[in-house]
Formats: C-alpha cells, structure tokens, sequence
C-alpha cells in the first residue's frame, strides 16, 4: 500500500500484513482487507481474496486472526474451511477427547456403561449406581437396572 505522497515503490511504501489482502491503489488504513473467517494468509503483500486459503481440515480460522490456524478443540471437528473452533459439534452419543479432528466419523461412540447426551462432549459420562447402557454404540442416556438385577456406575 502507499502513503500519500509517495513518489517511488522506495518512498513510502508498506506491505500488506499477513491475514489481510491490498488491492491494486491500496491507501493505508482504507482498503486493506481481512481474511474472511474459514479462510488464512500466510503471506505479505497479499493482493487479492484469491491469496486467502481455505482454512486445513484439522484447524479453524478466525476472520480477526485469519493469519494464522488454530487447533480444533476437544469435543469438535473442523473439516476445510472452518470458521470458528465450535463450528461442528460431535453428535450426541458420541465424544472426542483428541484435538485436531477433521471429520464427524472420527469422533468416538460413548461405548458401554456410559452416556453421552449432549453435542460436543470431550468425555462420556458413567451410568450412574442403579442405571446401565449395554449399548456399544451412540448412547444418549442409561436405563434403569431392571428387577433382579443391580447396576454399578458404569
């Protein structure tokens, strides 16, 4: 971009910031432009929205941070083009304790003697004394122990 007055690239020029783009005639202060969220520039002197990358599966870009990605957290998965960490919950009956995850398949299944009721659990929860879940698989909630029987937590 250049400052007013400048009379030569030498003078009183200034690259463009990383996570943001300067059009041709760029003016400081007026026409530079983020990244738009799901998106990342890792370079100076970007010139257009076409030098903004998709954000990696794996990772998530903040618009106010589209220079650099961050780590998809537990719980949830970011597959490209992410734009905020809490994007794409785990479904409910499933959890992940990883980070980085990148698809809804690698997020786990509750499994038996837990329960995982809610969208974007890090961790399963045990049954409770007196409940069970003999489910292997998505599991929202734990029956109660029937007669004749008694149930441990988990």
């Amino acid at each position: 971009m250049c400052a007013a007055g400048a009379s030569s690239q030498n003078g009183l020029m200034t690259e463009c910031t990383l996570g943001e783009y300067c059009d041709l005639g760029s003016a400081p202060g007026s026409t530079e432009v983020e990244c738009p969220a799901g998106t990342y520039s890792p370079y100076t002197k970007a010139m257009s929205m076409q030098d903004c990358l998709p954000c990696t599966p794996g990772y998530y870009c903040l618009q106010a941070q589209s220079s650099e990605m961050n780590t998809c957290p537990a719980g949830y998965y970011c597959p490209l083009g992410t734009e905020y960490g809490t994007q794409y919950p785990c479904l409910q009956g499933t959890y992940s304790t990883a980070t980085g995850l990148q698809d809804v398949n690698q997020c786990t299944s509750c499994g038996v003697g837990n329960y995982c009721p809610n969208l974007g659990m890090a961790a399963p929860l045990s049954c409770a004394d007196g409940y069970y879940n003999d489910y292997n698989v998505r599991a929202l909630y734990c029956d109660m122990c029937p007669g004749g029987y008694f149930c441990v937590a988990g």
